[in-house]
């Protein structure tokens, strides 16, 4: 997680950089915009990513087979339902752990910003760290988990449905559900940030 948040972070100040042009108009005017932008756009960005490409697939496949192994039949023979022993532990830890990974990304994904900064133009790190950090609110870090936590609720459903609907199917299906399973949360995640983005955008004064 942190190593894709510096790369996203370099990555992203790469292309500011060269928008701003100059050196002088990346400290003035970039800049002290850049750690707000990070927040609300890089970071979702990337964990919904993460959470897509490591979240689903582990989720949707460790369903599907051990459906296929009949180890979800074991569990239903002695009683007890699939979903709170198999599907609720791993959405719970997936819904935690995303819009906890936001706070982290945010310092990661500033050494990554930072380290493209220092070589291209030159920027001090102390003079970065202030001037990053001063952009970003408490309410956009906020929302940003927010919308994670949203996002991460929205692929846990779809990894489990698609997990459970392969009950019946032979294990060779399993790699054909899980591809299933990530293109809609591709899909999904994609709707569910436009969405999002669209709301708070009506609802900021």
């Amino acid at each position: 997680m942190y190593g894709i948040a510096f790369l996203y972070g370099m990555v992203a100040a790469y292309g500011v950089i060269g928008i701003a042009g100059s050196p002088e108009a990346f400290q003035s005017l970039v800049l002290p915009r850049l750690g707000g932008a990070f927040v609300q756009f890089v970071i979702p960005f990337a964990i919904a990513n993460l959470v897509v490409l490591k979240g689903v697939v582990g989720m949707t496949s460790d369903i599907a087979s051990m459906r296929v192994s009949q180890e979800v039949d074991a569990i239903e023979a002695v009683g007890l339902h699939p979903a709170d022993m198999i599907f609720a532990p791993r959405a719970i830890a997936l819904i935690v752990t995303a819009p906890a990974l936001a706070v982290i990304g945010v310092y990661a994904a500033c050494l990554g910003a930072w380290l493209v900064s220092w070589i291209a133009v030159g920027t001090n790190f102390m003079d970065f760290i202030p001037a990053y950090a001063e952009s970003i609110e408490s309410a956009g870090l906020l929302l940003t988990v927010a919308k994670l936590a949203i996002t991460a609720t929205a692929m846990s459903i779809i990894a489990g449905y698609f997990g459970f609907m392969g009950a019946r199917a032979e294990s060779g299906f399993v790699g054909k559900i899980t591809t299933s399973a990530v293109a809609t949360a591709v899909f999904s995640s994609t709707v569910v940030n436009i969405f999002l983005g669209l709301l708070t955008a009506a609802l900021t004064p």
